[in-house]
């Protein structure tokens, strides 16, 4: 009797340590991270701004700054551009065309569509810029949606879903003869509607791309749309770790005139579909980071009057 309690009791004790692991391990494989790289407001600067106190900016650092975050992070990482690449006012196709060179060639993930991306006119942009994916839910041509509403990838396991937006106070700068080529959105409406189509998609984790000139508006857009996991935003005054949170959103911006490229890790709980930032933060594109031989290489050979 003694040697059957004994067995009783290890085969009891087995069982409580296999459903521990077993829900150990059940945990541990619904627990998954992935980092967005995120930038904005480029501004058509190639090298960095005059204006910039530190000398941050330009793009053949930023090149070199991606390569290392992307063989750092493997396939853990996304790269994003909230808009506003090109420069708020003509500065020469030629010029512009060398910026839309570059920035194909960083292999951005998406690319939200800013006001300051029609500045040349429609048609430098559709034959100039011609990246993987264009994302705008709010912006058309003819009826149709000039870039892709949205789009979902996947990175470490995760079902990430990309939408962008442009509000009418940015969009009211261009000139009168480039808003004529171009069919205007009400935001939250088209926005409405890009999540009906995302949700059908059941994603693990919904990022908004913003350019904006309105005051608060994520914080808006936030309460209204909570679905809405992250907003990368070109407002400037996002551009500040810890993220902002609003309710379970975090609002996240790279600043001005291409100084950063942001890093945020994301924390996704599979079970309860929870994010959280776990990683928030602004890293320089500074003067001692070395320009990426190729683009430098561009750059000294482009003709930028």
């Amino acid at each position: 009797m003694a040697v059957l309690g004994m067995n009783a009791f290890f085969l009891t004790c087995c069982i409580w340590f296999v459903g521990y692991f077993a829900a150990s391990s059940e945990a541990l494989g619904r627990e998954k991270e992935f980092v967005v790289l995120y930038t904005s407001n480029t501004n058509g600067y190639i090298e960095a701004c005059h204006c910039s106190s530190q000398n941050l900016g330009g793009l053949a650092r930023r090149m070199t700054l991606i390569k290392q975050l992307r063989k750092e992070l493997g396939h853990k990482a996304l790269l994003f551009d909230a808009g506003n690449i090109f420069s708020p006012y003509p500065r020469g196709l030629n010029r512009e065309a060398t910026v839309a060179k570059i920035v194909q060639k960083m292999n951005y993930d998406a690319i939200n569509l800013g006001e300051q991306e029609f500045t040349n006119g429609l048609t430098f942009l559709s034959t100039k810029l011609k990246t993987k994916r264009l994302i705008s839910a709010n912006v058309k041509v003819k009826g149709k949606n000039l870039a892709a509403a949205f789009y979902i990838d996947r990175v470490s396991g995760i079902k990430v879903a990309v939408t962008g937006l442009l509000t009418e106070n940015a969009y009211s700068y261009l000139p009168t003869a480039i808003q004529a080529e171009l069919e205007f959105s009400e935001p939250f409406a088209a926005l409405k509607q890009a999540l009906q189509g995302i949700n059908q998609e059941k994603p693990d984790v919904i990022i908004l791309m913003l350019r904006a000139l309105d005051y608060q508006i994520e914080k808006k857009i936030a309460e209204t749309f909570p679905e809405i996991h992250v907003i990368l935003t070109c407002s400037e005054d996002f551009s500040e770790t810890p993220s902002k949170v609003y309710g379970k959103t975090i609002v996240s911006s790279a600043g001005k005139d291409g100084e950063h490229v942001g890093l945020l890790k994301l924390h996704v709980d599979m079970g309860t579909q929870e994010v959280s930032a776990t990683e928030n933060r602004l890293i320089d594109v500074s003067p001692t980071i070395p320009p990426d031989p190729e683009i430098d290489q561009i750059i000294q050979t482009a003709n930028l009057n």
